[in-house]
């Protein structure tokens, strides 16, 4: 049996030998980090489980509490009375997706926008 083995091993190439070892160190390098991984998430604590008295989004409740927004910062707009079709004919619209919607759609003329379909790079 030690000279069929012999013989196995003779008609493998040093490199086909270090390919081997290669394989055999990926899959112990996979079993490592899967076995670190399953451990780490093991440890940490579970998800504090949610109050009953938190509003569900779904069930359609009152929000406000649920959000800590503050009024009173200037990054929020207020809102504002409506400028109509005119505020939109003169506004120029550059080309994302949305544009190309609002185009096809009919909301805004050809003459306001500048909508172009993304092509694949070359």
């Amino acid at each position: 049996m030690s000279r069929k083995k012999q013989q196995q091993n003779e008609t493998m190439t040093p490199m086909q030998h270090r390919a081997v070892l290669v394989c055999i160190l990926c899959v112990l390098a996979v079993l490592l980090t899967f076995g670190i991984t399953t451990t780490l998430l093991k440890k940490e604590e579970p998800a504090p489980s949610v109050s009953e008295s938190v509003a569900d989004p779904t069930s359609g409740g009152d929000l406000s509490g649920h959000y800590q927004i503050d009024n009173a910062s200037t990054a929020l707009l207020t809102e504002t009375a409506d400028a109509g079709t005119d505020y939109l004919n003169d506004t120029l619209f550059l080309g994302d997706s949305n544009t190309v919607r609002l185009y096809n759609n009919g909301l805004i003329p050809c003459s306001s926008s500048a909508p172009k379909r993304a092509s694949a790079p070359r």
